[in-house]
């Protein structure tokens, strides 16, 4: 750990009492101060590689295992003003995906570089799209990634009247060669359709879901699994039926190792109502076929649990989905937390207000009609940004539950929601969860563990002896080992990274 001058003493690392840990942190750089976004991008050849952007020049920094900065090299061909980014690391190097606009063209190009962060070659576009006018992150190309990486998509959808979208994909493998090209429509009822949860399985099937909101914005009435294989140039679609329920924040999850579908919701019994339980759809990756549709509903006792401030009756209406985690099984490990934004009026904005949509997460929809999202509007009042208890549930292939706990926190800002939150790091026989708690005047970021048996260790236990002067942003950070967490945070208003090892 470097010093950021004479009088400030902090601790090159330290060693946590109530579990073996060790965290080392990057200097504060004044140069920081002007980084407008930054990405971590892994652990190669034993460095840590950074993408920062800073007055429209972007480049990377290479951290040894102390976080001491060795070099920082730009990035040729990168255009001045870039639309978006996205990276995937392999084990000998990693590709890099920008996007930009120039006049009425949108491109898509890719960069790769080898583990020194070194170009291997010029930059080749990938594809292009015309556009008629600026073209912001949400309606620009997606780019899909696989889970084993070995499947990588652009996919661009572009609406062309109230009820058509035209669609684009090409499908490649990790060595940059086109596998398929597809070029279709999609048809939808209206305004209130939209798309979400785009995804490539280890196939290359594309897979989505097309859901349709209410006239007034409250409620999903219904879902479709869209999949398109990934040699085909026509899609299939697999209603999800879920009898009467109303559901809200929906997601789908890949299950690579068992080839299935997850489709699950938080449901309630009427419009706009209180939050009943879990839906879940699973299917067969192959055909779509349904395996078991399941209404999972809360328990008095798992409302309590979970309930913080609130009733038994209204316990999960500021829960939203965050995590799915698969076991070999088939079985999956649900993960959510309570978030809840209010202002100075004290006007709270509920889970209606937020379409569909985590209040502290930048997924987007493609529409363009969007739902009311928090992304979506300005709002000149300070607002607090709050989040509590997180609630896990184990269910196996069925939805038949297995166990429930309760990791209980209780956090809030009043600038953004940076420091509000978790990061979770999963070595294979834990889950860690970190996230900041205030003690006194101060946040500490504390820990809890999971076992695969569901017990909580070390639960809300202040990780000991931390950085002098340091507010970790545990959102934001990336798993980069099986037990080795990057974590930004900062020193005043410059933003500076801590590597946590397990």
């Amino acid at each position: 750990m470097a010093k950021p001058s004479f009088l400030l003493f902090i601790l090159t690392f330290i060693t946590s009492i109530v579990s073996a840990q060790t965290i080392w942190y990057s200097s504060p750089d004044e140069e920081d101060t002007r980084v407008s976004n930054y990405e971590i991008i892994g652990k190669l050849n034993g460095k840590f590689i950074i993408y920062k952007n800073s007055r429209n020049q972007g480049y990377f920094n290479i951290y040894n295992m102390e976080m001491k900065v060795e070099s920082k090299k730009p990035i040729p061909y990168l255009p001045s003003e870039i639309i978006s980014t996205s990276f995937i690391v392999y084990n000998d190097g990693f590709q890099m995906f920008y996007q930009y606009q120039k006049k009425n063209i949108l491109h898509l190009v890719r960069l790769k570089f080898n583990t020194n962060a070194e170009p291997l070659e010029d930059a080749t576009e990938i594809d292009t799209a015309i556009v008629e006018s600026a073209v912001t992150e949400s309606k620009a190309f997606k780019v899909l990634v696989s889970e084993n990486k070995k499947q990588i998509m652009s996919f661009l959808l572009t609406k062309k009247d109230k009820v058509s979208y035209s669609y684009k994909s090409k499908l490649f493998n990790k060595e940059g060669t086109i596998q398929h090209s597809s070029n279709g429509s999609i048809k939808t009822n209206g305004k209130n359709d939209f798309f979400s949860e785009l995804t490539v399985d280890n196939d290359g099937n594309l897979i989505a879901l097309w859901e349709t909101g209410t006239n007034n914005n409250d409620n999903i009435s219904s879902v479709t699994l869209i999949k398109k294989n990934a040699n085909a140039d026509s899609i299939n679609y697999s209603p999800v039926e879920f009898n009467n329920k109303y559901l809200d924040d929906v997601k789908l999850k890949v299950d690579n190792m068992n080839h299935h579908y997850l489709v699950t919701s938080f449901y309630s019994k009427q419009k706009r109502g209180n939050v009943d339980g879990l839906f879940f759809h699973l299917c067969d990756a192959n055909t779509l076929k349904l395996i078991s549709s399941t209404v999972a509903s809360f328990t008095e006792d798992t409302r309590n649990d979970a309930r913080g401030e609130h009733g038994l009756k209204d316990a999960f209406n500021d829960y939203y989905l965050k995590n799915i985690v698969f076991n070999q099984t088939g079985g999956f490990l649900i993960i959510s937390e309570s978030e809840s934004v209010s202002n100075k009026n004290r006007d709270m904005y509920n889970r209606w207000d937020y379409m569909n949509n985590s209040l502290y997460t930048n997924s987007f929809a493609y529409s363009y009609d969007p739902f009311y999202s928090p992304y979506y509007n300005s709002r000149s009042q300070v607002s607090r940004y709050m989040a509590d208890n997180i609630v896990l549930f184990s269910y196996d292939e069925k939805g038949g539950i297995n166990w429930s706990n309760t990791i209980r926190k209780t956090q809030y800002d009043d600038l953004n929601n940076h420091t509000v939150s978790y990061a979770m790091v999963n070595t294979g026989e834990e889950l860690h969860f970190l996230y900041n708690l205030h003690e006194r005047n101060s946040l500490l970021l504390n820990k809890t563990t999971l076992s695969t048996e569901g017990k909580l260790l070390y639960n809300n236990s202040p990780m000991r002896g931390l950085g002098l002067g340091y507010d970790f942003l545990p959102r934001l950070s990336k798993q980069v080992g099986k037990k080795q967490l990057i974590i930004p945070c900062l020193y005043g208003n410059i933003t500076c990274f801590a590597k946590i090892e397990f």
